[in-house]
């Protein structure tokens, strides 16, 4: 049976869209083929906004997505910590102040966020709350058997 995150990473596959890591050799986006190769933030990215996405260079050979001005969704997964575990996340936004004012991204950005949102909350999510957000099974089931669940 596959884990939360395998699922996650199959539906975004569905969704004509990627996975890339933060960090790059190349102003180019490395993308993950799998859950495994997700260490602890990346970004999700539909395939047609792939050439809009920008770097910072920050020495030789190391580039970091620029999410202030790239048209992708942030995602941070939930740390282990042996007896606790802190939450992820799922960030978005639709567009940046830039120099001559402001710039939305396109529509399909915001419509697959609202697609993984819905995929979250119907296959991975409960309807309990932790801190104001919605816990995943698995969170639960660690929390029952002694395990603390953290903000940050």
């Amino acid at each position: 049976m596959p884990n939360e995150m395998d699922k996650l990473v199959q539906f975004i596959f569905q969704q004509d869209a990627m996975v890339i890591s933060e960090r790059s050799k190349s102003p180019e986006p490395f993308i993950l083929k799998n859950s495994n190769s997700i260490k602890h933030k990346g970004f999700i990215c539909p395939y047609r906004l792939i050439s809009e996405i920008k770097f910072n260079k920050i020495a030789d050979e190391i580039y970091y997505v620029d999410f202030t001005t790239s048209p992708v969704i942030e995602f941070s997964l939930s740390v282990d910590r042996g007896e606790s575990i802190s939450r992820g996340k799922l960030y978005i936004q639709f567009g940046y102040d830039g120099r001559n004012g402001w710039f939305s991204y396109h529509e399909s950005l915001a419509q697959l966020h609202k697609r993984i949102v819905y995929f979250l909350k119907k296959e991975i999510l409960t309807k309990e709350k932790c801190f104001l957000a919605y816990c995943s099974k698995v969170a639960l089931d660690f929390q029952r058997t002694g395990g603390e669940l953290v903000q940050l």
